[in-house]
């Protein structure tokens, strides 16, 4: 790849090149709502809403072995997911980019490429593409407007006893994946010499689900045609443990989790195997699985089978005088304390 400064074309040339990424803006007329229509839609059926995410180099993202298409990609998927976990259509989406004098113009490029395809897979606009300098790291912060017809309920006042607690996809995959990232960038510093090429063999599947996940568009769009409403959704990037948990402090319920239901991808057990490590750890609180977590009554868990094959039942919400469960493979009762020891 060509290395051009910023500095060497400046920032009117820059913002001029950005120009051309500009999302599904295309579909805006064919959309149910454009964004000039998103006030006359603010009414008693209708709430705007809006989500923002920030990564930042070192801390979310390490450019070492993160490709700069990916990462744009990735920052689309996990904002989107903000927007489905409240039966959202995103509409727009806005981008502020701090960048050092390391990363060129086509560096550049790359990554809004990436956020450009993630709002055309997710049929939202690309509408601002903000640049400024940053002495050190890499910091992208993007942010959204869309709109949902749900009216607007506290969990509390949604989410009952015997609800079905379920998760679309599999989860663990996603910090398996990282896993094998450090692991060969270890290796290469070992090394000290050459280029960064990871030897990712059969983990192409753990390694795409950290790189480049996609948003669960397809779901919340089934829920709409078929007419089923989850008693909530949430955007499953925190371990499963720690959502439910969260879960049910804010709707005063407890859970009772089955362990051997854990969605567990076959590739993602290999890799905690080769580390020795506690695969069903990952999926309790690993994180960064770009998936949803929902509860439905039971009978539109039943409904939601006949329909769709990409999701799982884990457990059930119990009594408010009840607390947070897992019930091992074993038959073992242990609470949510005891598996965070």
């Amino acid at each position: 790849m060509n290395f051009t400064p910023i500095s060497e074309i400046g920032t009117k040339k820059l913002q001029a090149k950005l120009s051309s990424f500009v999302g599904a803006n295309t579909l805006l007329e064919s959309n149910k709502y454009t964004i000039e229509s998103l006030i006359s839609k603010f009414d008693s059926n209708h709430r705007l809403i809006q989500h923002s995410l920030t990564l930042v180099e070192g801390v979310h993202f390490d450019i070492t072995y993160t490709p700069f298409e990916h990462l744009g990609y990735k920052a689309i998927s996990l904002l989107s997911n903000d927007f489905y976990a409240q039966m959202g259509q995103i509409i727009s989406i806005g981008c502020n980019l701090s960048i050092p004098n390391r990363v060129s113009v086509e560096m550049l490029e790359s990554l809004v490429t990436g956020l450009n395809q993630g709002c055309i897979d997710n049929g939202c606009a690309l509408v601002e593409k903000n640049v400024q300098s940053n002495a050190q790291r890499i910091i992208i912060n993007i942010y959204g407007l869309g709109v949902t017809e749900m009216p607007s309920k506290k969990v509390k006042d949604q989410v009952n006893e015997g609800d079905a607690i379920c998760i679309s996809g599999d989860v663990g995959a996603a910090i398996a994946g990282l896993r094998i990232l450090m692991r060969e960038k270890k290796y290469w510093q070992e090394q000290g010499e050459g280029n960064f090429q990871p030897d990712l063999g059969d983990y192409s599947y753990v390694v795409q689900r950290q790189l480049m996940p996609k948003s669960r568009k397809d779901l919340v769009e089934l829920f709409e045609k078929e007419h089923i409403s989850p008693t909530t959704i949430r955007h499953l990037n925190g371990g499963v443990l720690n959502e439910v948990a969260s879960l049910c402090e804010d709707c005063g319920l407890g859970a009772h989790i089955y362990q051997a239901t854990l969605p567990i991808a076959v590739e993602t057990r290999q890799v905690a195997d080769e580390m020795e490590e506690d695969v069903d750890k990952y999926a309790y609180f690993g994180g960064e699985d770009s998936e949803l977590l929902f509860t439905l009554p039971e009978v539109e868990a039943d409904r939601l089978f006949k329909l769709f094959k990409d999701f799982t039942v884990i457990g059930r919400m119990t009594d408010s005088k009840s607390s947070l469960v897992i019930q091992t493979a074993e038959g073992d009762i242990l609470s949510y304390d005891d598996m965070r020891v």
